[in-house]
């Protein structure tokens, strides 16, 4: 068997790094609200009954230095949820502003998404249907 020359490893190596240039990494992670009392918030929630709003960030790191940020808030089991579209769009709309402005960074995402997700729990199943819309942060109230 004869040993593999030094030009081959290079080549390899070489390779191996351009691979992991290219590649595209997400970091997902918990958002947390500023320590303020969000009034419109409690609001929102007290008028829909969400039973929970989960909060998670997502941070992709493409080629180089080209970064993405992305909020998604996720509303589960909400009553009164609008079936029109429009009004579904102007809620989600509504709630991502008031989110976006609890952060202790406003600025921090680029996107937000939000989920209105229906679960169904049964011993033998979970069954979940989801509406979602997306907003760039520029749409969104100041």
């Amino acid at each position: 068997m004869k040993p593999i020359k030094p030009i081959l490893l290079t080549f390899i190596a070489i390779i191996a790094f351009l691979y992991l240039c290219g590649c595209t990494f997400t970091q997902t992670y918990t958002v947390q609200l500023s320590n303020k009392p969000h009034p419109a918030l409690d609001s929102l929630n007290k008028k829909y009954g969400f039973e929970q709003v989960e909060l998670t960030g997502k941070k992709t790191s493409e080629e180089g230095d080209s970064t993405y940020t992305e909020l998604t808030i996720k509303c589960i089991n909400g009553k009164n949820i609008p079936s029109d579209d429009d009004e579904m769009k102007a809620l989600a709309k509504q709630i991502a502003s008031q989110v976006k402005h609890a952060l202790n960074n406003p600025n921090e995402f680029e996107n937000y998404r939000v989920l209105f997700d229906a679960k169904e729990e049964s011993l033998l199943s979970t069954s979940e249907n989801s509406n979602e819309e997306d907003f760039q942060s520029t749409e969104l109230s100041n």
